[in-house]
């Protein structure tokens, strides 16, 4: 027995060695594996970094040029109405003053824009031009969610109609509230305005026809009975000629 027993032991001390060299490996194994993680860890977020950084640098060129584009156009505005108040009369001076107003509304100089506005306002004369200017306003005031100008430059609208303005600007101005009354949940106003503009819809500088029509049949969904939806949205014309071409508003009604 004792003869057999020292290679058996042997064998049982080799199956140890082994199996604490195999343990070692993995272990170093895991340590590389683990190093090596951590190291493509680190090497991608450098990279992310210095992305990060390069664009930031990029959107800094953009907008430096783009400044520089809009000082350009500014300065170029600017000296179109010292020119027309130095040897043109009211009406250029107006028009040069509006496209100033305007070229600030696009570049989103709010403040601005309404000051330019403003002083444009004052200079003009006519129901019509000044009508033009509060619903330019207008835009600029729904475009910022400002909806205490808003209703302000709508009441300013109403009066200046009240003196005798035509009808395609006070048209255009019912639209004009109607979007404000969606922007503040009156959809009932809203879709009594929009219904009442369907056949005379012209406002095309503020929304196309087909957001139009999308806005009246959901206000009058939202507030109208059955019976009216049939008489003056599911049967009505001017909007079935259209609605096909509106995704998922066909479905609604």
């Amino acid at each position: 027995v004792q003869t057999c027993a020292l290679p058996i032991s042997n064998v049982l001390r080799n199956l140890a060695r082994r199996r604490a060299a195999r343990a070692a490996e993995e272990q170093r194994r895991r340590r590389g594996i683990s190093t090596s993680t951590s190291r493509t860890a680190k090497l991608e977020a450098e990279l992310a970094s210095a992305t990060e950084a390069l664009a930031v640098e990029k959107d800094r060129e953009a907008a430096a040029k783009l400044e520089a584009a809009n000082a350009t156009e500014l300065a170029r505005l600017s000296d179109a109405i010292k020119t027309a108040e130095e040897s043109e009369g009211e009406s250029e001076i107006c028009s040069a003053m509006l496209a100033k107003a305007e070229f600030l509304m696009r570049i989103g100089e709010r403040a601005k824009a309404l000051a330019a506005l403003e002083e444009t306002y004052a200079k003009t004369v006519g129901l019509g031009p000044k009508l033009d200017l509060l619903l330019t306003k207008l835009r600029l005031a729904l475009f910022f969610d400002d909806k205490k100008l808003t209703a302000d430059t709508i009441d300013a609208a109403k009066g200046l109609l009240d003196q005798g303005g035509d009808w395609e600007r006070r048209n255009r101005l019912t639209v004009y509230e109607a979007v404000f009354h969606i922007s503040t949940r009156s959809f009932k106003k809203a879709a009594d305005l929009l219904l009442d503009s369907v056949a005379t819809f012209t406002a095309t500088e503020l929304i196309s026809y087909n957001t139009f029509v999308l806005y009246t049949v959901t206000t009058s969904l939202l507030s109208l009975p059955r019976a009216d939806l049939k008489g003056k949205v599911i049967d009505a014309p001017e909007i079935l000629q259209v609605i096909g071409d509106i995704p998922h508003v066909g479905g609604l009604v």
